[in-house]
């Protein structure tokens, strides 16, 4: 299990932040900061006002990958179907560019022998 006190703990040291700074960031008494560096779980909100003094998402060390999926599954799932939409539409396209460049050879042939046989008969 994590300890989000000590990884909070943690991060002021690494950020070379004082108690005093963090506790008015988070307007908190600096005795409430330490008893939050002692708890191996806080509220969501407060979670999130450190995540922000951090610049770190410390809900995931709450969440592993597997649990994000499982939550945001039906996102997920929309997302996926609407990218082999995307997928199918450019393969469409690509057919279609294909089919045209075709056509465009094909005429420029028939150009080609038009005006060749005009040529012919100027002679």
């Amino acid at each position: 299990m994590i300890h989000i006190g000590e990884i909070i703990h943690q991060l002021v040291k690494e950020k070379h932040l004082t108690a005093k700074e963090v506790a008015e960031y988070m307007n908190f008494t600096t005795s409430n900061l330490f008893a939050i560096y002692k708890k191996d779980e806080i509220d969501i909100f407060k979670l999130a006002r450190f995540s922000e003094l951090f610049n770190k998402n410390l809900l995931q060390y709450y969440i592993s990958k597997e649990a994000m999926k499982v939550i945001f599954q039906e996102e997920f799932a929309s997302y996926e179907s609407e990218l082999a939409e995307l997928r199918s539409s450019n393969l469409s396209k690509d057919e279609k560019i294909i089919m045209l460049n075709d056509t465009v050879a094909a005429l420029k042939t028939t150009v080609a022998l038009y005006e060749k046989q005009g040529s012919k008969g100027k002679k």
